[in-house]
């Protein structure tokens, strides 16, 4: 069996105040393109509801309203749940700390139950923002990782090494 070989190591605990500095970031940088898409959707639908009823076209108007009504739902609502539940996670209550291993094409994500393999390009988006740097598995997830977690390597070496390996790094 081939050894990899540890380019870096961190460990990161998640709390209440990584998440909510997490969520703060989150909500400042995606929040415009978020609401304008939000705006010009309802706006459509709305238009549509109301050439409907103009024209005396109840059923279809009622189906639209139901689209509407499930749209702010999942826009809005469901959003809103889905952070509750996350603060009421175990890794959150109970400040879990994971621990990353980041090899040359994969990284590693362990805590005392779970192990992950990651690939690089399996990663959205990474930020780099305070004490922390973001790695987005999608629009809405992230990684995160504490810059001060390191026990092998440092962050500025791995901003260097991330930064090659991922096309959409943002500052």
């Amino acid at each position: 069996m081939i050894e990899l070989e540890i380019l870096f190591e961190n460990k990161t605990t998640y709390s209440k105040k990584s998440y909510d500095e997490f969520l703060e970031f989150h909500r400042k940088k995606f929040r415009f393109k978020y609401m304008l898409f939000n705006i010009i959707i309802i706006a459509t639908i709305l238009t549509c509801i109301i050439y409907l009823v103009s024209f005396r076209i109840y059923s279809t108007a009622i189906i639209f309203c139901i689209f509407l009504t499930a749209f702010i739902f999942l826009r809005f609502i469901k959003p809103i749940s889905d952070v509750k539940k996350d603060y009421e996670s175990e890794k959150i209550i109970n400040k879990k700390t994971f621990r990353f291993i980041f090899y040359d094409n994969i990284f590693t994500i362990e805590d005392e139950e779970n192990f992950f393999k990651l690939k690089y390009k399996d990663l959205y988006k990474i930020f780099e923002h305070n004490n922390s740097f973001y790695l987005y598995t999608d629009k809405t997830h992230a990684i995160l990782i504490d810059k001060n977690g390191f026990s092998k390597g440092n962050y500025s070496q791995f901003y260097k090494f991330i930064k090659k390996k991922i096309k959409f790094f943002v500052f």
